[in-house]
């Protein structure tokens, strides 16, 4: 969150109602506190597994109805469309052809749709001319609005009841729709398609806020393991390091900011990634790894003491006779309070912002860095528990 903030923003994902990508969903419950989502009213999203159980054990999802902005953006639409010269309107009509195909392409793959709903949201699709098309929701749009595009041929109504717009025409809607919903509702566009990024910041510049988003996200991917961690250990990790996390959000938002302001003025995109790839390196990936050494090496501090500390044997014990209960109770008192000591450090460091990224990290792993060393340290030392 940004200085004077009390409270995190979520995200609000687009362009699409369901996520395509399990991972990227996975990578965004361990960035965003919530994700926000447009959904027409009736319609039921289709959420995988790994979809389902975020939002069950973490109540990840906030599903947004389109209807309360949708008039303003229609205004606001509607007035840039009419602030275009003849020429541009021109060049993205839909001819009689294509419209003809769209139609009978949507009606074929309808009929092939085994659940026997139309495509729930824009490409891919199996039917081509579909996949260039953007194809919006009638909930999206304002009836006015509707007519518009259909009598200028700017989209055209299919048979499953969604509108083919034309993709520049489209992908400025949408850009436009995401972004004055985020406005209203204090989130951040954020999105799992590198095409539909493109497609906003050429429409909505980045925002402080979106470009710190990037840098978040590629914080946390840089302690993700490859491959496909089960979401369980998602569910846990956000679980496990509450705490953590909030502090986390404060310093990655912080830097997020600094990041914008510092590359406010750089235009080329592949620059702008170098030195946010830079900055994930800095401010992630080597605190993390400066966290591990420095926990792993209070570890090893801890298992030589136990072992070089010399606790007063009770001299009963030497002879044979039990001793004074206070004199065992002394030199168990002995161990507790060098454990409790080695406790205290580690929390200590564990309040650094990188911790959650590191918790995260052993969390995610089959079997951490940290325990495997704290494993060998117990074994070697004899400490148990």
């Amino acid at each position: 969150m940004a200085d004077g903030e009390a409270l995190p923003r979520f995200g609000l994902y687009y362009p699409y109602i369901s996520f395509r990508d399990d991972r990227w969903v996975k990578l965004a419950a361990l960035y965003w506190p919530k994700l926000a989502r447009l959904v027409p009213p009736g319609h039921r999203p289709r959420d995988s597994d790994v979809t389902r159980a975020l939002n069950d054990e973490l109540g990840f999802l906030i599903d947004l109805s389109p209807l309360p902005v949708r008039a303003d953006v229609a205004h606001s639409f509607g007035a840039k469309l009419d602030g275009l010269p003849p020429h541009q309107l021109a060049r993205w009509r839909i001819d009689a052809d294509m419209a003809r195909l769209l139609v009978d392409g949507a009606k074929r793959e309808f009929e092939l749709t085994t659940d026997a709903r139309p495509p729930d949201e824009p490409g891919p699709h199996d039917f081509p001319p579909l996949r260039e098309f953007v194809l919006i929701h009638p909930a999206d749009l304002e009836p006015t609005l509707w007519d518009r595009l259909v009598a200028e041929r700017f989209a055209v109504l299919l048979p499953t009841g969604w509108y083919a717009v034309e993709p520049e025409v489209g992908w400025w809607y949408r850009c436009l729709f995401t972004d004055v919903q985020a406005a209203r509702n204090r989130l951040v566009p954020t999105t799992d398609s590198l095409a539909s990024h493109a497609a906003m910041t050429s429409f909505v510049p980045d925002t402080t806020d979106v470009l710190g988003t990037r840098f978040g996200l590629l914080a946390v991917a840089s302690v993700v393991p490859k491959g496909d961690v089960p979401v369980a250990r998602i569910i846990a990790a956000r679980q496990k390091f509450g705490g953590e996390f909030d502090r986390w959000r404060r310093h990655i938002d912080t830097v997020g900011t600094r990041l914008a302001e510092e590359l406010r003025d750089v235009e080329d995109p592949a620059v702008v990634n170098g030195f946010l790839s830079h900055a994930v390196g800095a401010f992630a990936t080597q605190p993390v790894a400066d966290l591990r050494r420095g926990l792993a090496d209070l570890g090893i501090e801890t298992a030589m003491t136990a072992l070089s500390t010399k606790f007063p044997v009770p001299s009963g014990l030497l002879a044979g006779v039990a001793p004074p209960i206070s004199a065992v109770a002394g030199a168990a008192a002995g161990v507790v309070s060098l454990r409790q000591g080695a406790r205290a450090k580690a929390r200590a460091r564990m309040t650094a912002p990188s911790a959650y990224l590191l918790g995260v990290e052993e969390t995610l792993a089959s079997r951490g860095f940290l325990q495997r060393v704290i494993d060998g340290i117990r074994k070697a030392a004899g400490i148990r528990g």
